[in-house]
């Protein structure tokens, strides 16, 4: 073998050996962790208890003096012509009464126990990582990064719901992973805790 053919056969072994161990960092193994937890965090409009969609209209007190807006779901959802919601004031009471179009009943916007919901928070990116007891303990981490909401139904369009965290821009946010028998779990956080 030349020594042009060897030195072409080591630079291209070289070369393989930082892609794979580029692509094996334990970066893959927390964002997998932490987008299964996250997938439990759904971000939904809910009520405390169960109520089907025949149960509409629904009439929610947004309580007393309450100068609050009404929540950015339920502008996102009447946005899109899923729900109508007529806002009545009465004295110092603001009430919401929330109806599903027939467009919503189509596309099952309603869930009894969630309510309604948009999504769910995924890693966009790791921002850094660092191992707990000054990077001794490589089997528990904190983890800062960023997230934006994904898992979308398939009649959402992002620009309708803008003023929910996570929609249309990314968020930071943070997580401590673990590492166990069957891998690596996370307790997530979406907003920054550091």
């Amino acid at each position: 073998m030349t020594m042009i053919k060897r030195v072409i056969l080591a630079t291209a072994s070289l070369a393989a050996l930082a892609l794979v161990s580029a692509c094996g960092g334990p970066e893959n193994d927390f964002e997998k962790a932490i987008n299964t937890a996250f997938a439990e965090k759904k971000e939904c409009y809910s009520l405390t208890r169960q109520r089907e969609a025949k149960d509409f209209p629904l009439r929610i007190e947004r309580g007393i003096m309450s100068r609050d807006e009404i929540n950015p779901i339920l502008t996102g959802l009447q946005k899109a012509g899923m729900i109508d919601v007529k806002t009545s004031k009465e004295r110092y009471k603001t009430t919401d009464h929330i109806s599903i179009t027939d467009k919503g009943l189509k596309n099952d916007v309603w869930h009894p126990k969630e309510g309604f919901c948009i999504g769910s928070p995924e890693v966009e990116e790791i921002v850094r990582f660092t191992y707990d007891q000054n990077g001794q303990n490589k089997e528990r981490a904190r983890v800062e990064l960023t997230w934006r909401l994904g898992n979308l139904p398939k009649w959402l369009d992002r620009d309708d719901f803008a003023d929910v965290d996570g929609m249309t821009t990314a968020q930071e946010g943070g997580a401590v992973v673990q590492k166990s028998s069957d891998g690596w779990h996370a307790m997530t956080s979406t907003g920054t805790f550091f």
